[in-house]
């Protein structure tokens, strides 16, 4: 858990090089199949500067209203884990967490995060704005359709309420070589059991499958977003935790461009109600 003291500094705009230390420390202690279980925890490694930016932007816009009671969802929360690190550094109230498996749930309240077991193919079982800010990991990578995603966190989000989205990139760099060349985009998998298509270096660093199903261009998560009544407020390329150097290399030039990275971070507000 973030101690108050180290919670205090963060929010007071600390140096990128004490976060990085702080982030070390948190993270020392997991065991190791959580480390594996939460591809998000690689990534979150692999890029710490930007998701310490987005941490900062987040406590920027946060501060510029009071709350009785300030409130954090994350939709897939997996074992809490990244849940709990971005609750405790943004000082919320309360944590709330929602997945469809028991045992990382189990796991997520053990960290004081209240748990919702649920389906988010389907209706979310909570109030209508109740939260400031929801977070999507990672998640909507496993689901079939993204509209009862976006409209239900329209619903339950407060006015103005943030979203904020990881998620891989369907017209990345990776993507756009592998098709040219004839081979399957990592991001998006055609069986449970195996990688078909796909290029051997990708197979060097993971040859497991991870569950995706749709992922989509940088361009049309913005557009759907703005179907639902959201709004864009700042994007940030992500590099990919792959050994691989010339992988690497690409990847880190690509990540200056979201258009362009495997992965993207994005944040939206939802439209204000009049």
């Amino acid at each position: 858990m973030i101690s108050e003291r180290a919670r205090k500094r963060i929010i007071e705009n600390i140096g990128i090089t004490e976060f990085r230390k702080i982030i070390q420390d948190y993270f020392k202690d997991v065991e190791e199949e959580k480390k594996l279980w939460s591809a998000t925890i690689e990534i979150f490694h692999e890029n710490v500067k930007t998701f310490y930016s987005n941490l900062l932007l987040l406590h920027k816009l946060l501060s510029k209203k009071e709350y009785n009671t300030k409130r954090l969802l994350d939709l897939g929360c997996g074992y809490g884990i990244f849940t709990k690190l971005i609750g405790d550094l943004l000082d919320f109230d309360e944590i709330y967490g929602i997945d469809y498996e028991e045992k990382v749930l189990t796991e997520a309240a053990n960290l004081g995060i209240k748990t919702i077991k649920s389906d988010l193919n389907d209706k979310i079982p909570l109030p209508d704005e109740y939260f400031q800010v929801c977070l999507s990991f990672g998640v909507l990578d496993h689901l079939i359709w993204w509209d009862n995603f976006f409209s239900e966190v329209n619903r339950i989000l407060d006015n103005e309420g943030l979203l904020v989205i990881y998620i891989t990139n369907l017209a990345g760099w990776d993507s756009r070589l592998s098709l040219l060349f004839g081979y399957q985009p990592r991001h998006i998998e055609i069986s449970r059991r195996k990688l078909f298509g796909t290029n051997k270096l990708y197979l060097k660093y993971s040859s497991s499958t991870a569950g995706h199903i749709r992922t989509s261009t940088l361009r049309a998560i913005i557009e759907i977003a703005q179907y639902y009544r959201f709004t864009e407020i700042k994007k940030w390329g992500l590099r990919s935790p792959v050994k691989n150097l010339l992988i690497r290399s690409i990847d880190k030039i690509a990540s200056f461009f979201p258009n362009l990275s495997s992965r993207y971070l994005i944040i939206f507000k939802k439209v204000k109600k009049y």
